[in-house]
């Protein structure tokens, strides 16, 4: 074999050998940070008296039936935690889907908390804050990536420039959406700036834009929790 062959062979084997620990320490980081994620996780939910429940959304009735989650067909739901708290069922998560620009990608990260309406079966509806302060035309463009029809409020142009509001059900939309529960969403807007709230059968989900800090679980629950109290009463 020829000294020059032997030096390509030698050279070949050792970049296999640095892409193969270059693999393998990317693969062992991802692990060690998504075990250290689900500690934290672990952490936070026991402080708010939730148990660890691993599973995917498909397989955990209460957060199945929601839009949001079969919106991207990339996307993919995590159940974290569960249990009862103050007789209702609520679950928090993570839902991952990922979004197309020519040839890249971007995987986006939402945390999600359902809450459960004893007792009420609510009509679909979606409601997202605008997206221009008049509620003009690219907040009407907005609202057609949402599930179902628009919904607009004529006679409440201040909650109509503030949400963007879509149902399958539009007539049962607007009567859920009663002047007091209106006000109540503008009241909280500032809360639920960065948010997305669909109302559908049994229960309500709010999903944050983009991924939380397990320590900021306990915000989200309690935004949930008071507009499930709201929608269902």
């Amino acid at each position: 074999m020829e000294i020059g062959t032997l030096a390509l062979l030698l050279v070949g084997g050792l970049v296999a050998c640095i892409v193969f620990v270059v693999v393998v320490g990317v693969v062992a980081g991802r692990a060690a940070a998504n075990a250290k994620g689900k500690q934290a996780w672990q952490r936070a939910t026991t402080d708010l008296g939730l148990g660890l429940e691993l599973c995917e959304a498909g397989d955990f009735p209460l957060a199945s039936g929601f839009d949001i989650f079969t919106r991207q067909e990339s996307g993919r739901t995590e159940i974290f935690a569960a249990g009862d708290l103050e007789g209702r069922r609520v679950a928090l998560g993570e839902h991952r889907y990922t979004t197309r620009h020519g040839k890249s990608t971007k995987t986006r990260v939402q945390t999600i908390c359902v809450v459960d309406t004893p007792g009420v079966e609510l009509p679909q509806v979606t409601i997202r804050t605008g997206a221009t302060p008049d509620g003009g035309l690219l907040g009407a463009i907005a609202s057609l990536a949402l599930p179902g029809q628009p919904v607009r409020f004529e006679d409440d142009p201040g909650f109509s420039s503030a949400f963007l509001v879509a149902s399958r059900s539009p007539t049962q939309a607007r009567q859920l959406l009663t002047p007091e529960r209106r006000r109540f969403f503008l009241e909280r807007r500032q809360l639920l700036e960065p948010l997305e709230v669909e109302a559908n059968g049994p229960a309500i989900l709010v999903a944050s834009q983009q991924a939380l800090e397990p320590e900021r679980l306990g915000e989200l629950l309690e935004i949930a929790t008071s507009i499930a109290d709201r929608m269902a009463s």
